[in-house]
């Protein structure tokens, strides 16, 4: 994802944020995508994604500019 232009921040949250993953963790990524780039990126985050394996869960949380 480096590279991305109109990623303007990316971080971990949950189990994997502070350490306490294991084997059954899901990964809680979030991005701060620069406005009108969202599907550009979601998109490219589903095909990173999966390119590690077949993706199981998607969600896709829509929050405001802060």
């Amino acid at each position: 994802m480096q590279g991305q232009p109109f990623i303007r921040a990316a971080w971990l949250e949950g189990s994997d944020a502070d350490g306490r993953a294991d084997g059954f963790s899901d990964v809680d990524l979030w991005l701060d995508v620069a406005p009108g780039h969202e599907e550009a990126v979601l998109e490219r985050v589903r095909e990173v994604v999966a390119s590690f394996g077949p993706l199981t869960v998607d969600d896709e949380p829509i929050h405001p500019d802060p």
